[in-house]
């Protein structure tokens, strides 16, 4: 798998909002490093369009989950991807990591990568998701049916517009 130089972006970018549960988020976007995340995301672009998973309980979502002992949370990412999905990256780079804080001050760090996808699609048996949903690339999640409440956040847009960009 072939992974980007992220030090071809000069400088981290911060962005500081309220969550849709009203828990305060900070986002980095071309965070230098991102070891210490306990939960994963994939942006996934595949063939014209993203590769999202449907939870069987929240909706549809990017694929993710929590880093496994042993694990980095880059080798999480590529893990999630095939199992909620079925996809496999042919490059995948950290483009963001976000921390949510909760009201009694814990936090969630969560990792977001960016995957190119080229191998087909096809799921393996995994209990939390029914397998991949493929969009548009110009889907807006909080204009769409279906999405998981955890997409409604400006995460997804800051993300969209990073990669855009990048």
């Amino acid at each position: 798998m072939k992974m980007n130089n992220l030090n071809k972006f000069p400088l981290e970018v911060k962005h500081s909002f309220v969550g849709i549960d009203g828990n305060p988020i900070e986002l980095i976007l071309f965070p230098r490093c991102g070891d210490e995340a306990e939960h994963v995301a994939v942006y996934a672009h595949y063939k014209d369009g993203l590769l999202f998973t449907r939870h069987r309980d929240r909706g549809i979502e990017w694929p993710g989950g929590k880093v496994e002992q042993g694990e980095t949370p880059l080798q999480a990412a590529i893990r999630e991807l095939f199992e909620e999905t079925g996809g496999i990256a042919a490059s995948m780079w950290l483009v963001g990591q976000y921390r949510i804080t909760a009201s009694d001050n814990s936090s969630i760090i969560k990792n977001v990568y960016y995957a190119n996808v080229t191998a087909p699609l096809e799921i393996c048996q995994d209990v939390s998701t029914e397998g991949p949903v493929l969009v548009s690339r110009d889907i807006i999640p909080s204009q769409a049916d279906g999405f998981s409440s955890y997409m409604l956040d400006p995460i997804f847009g800051y993300i969209q517009n990073a990669i855009e960009r990048g």
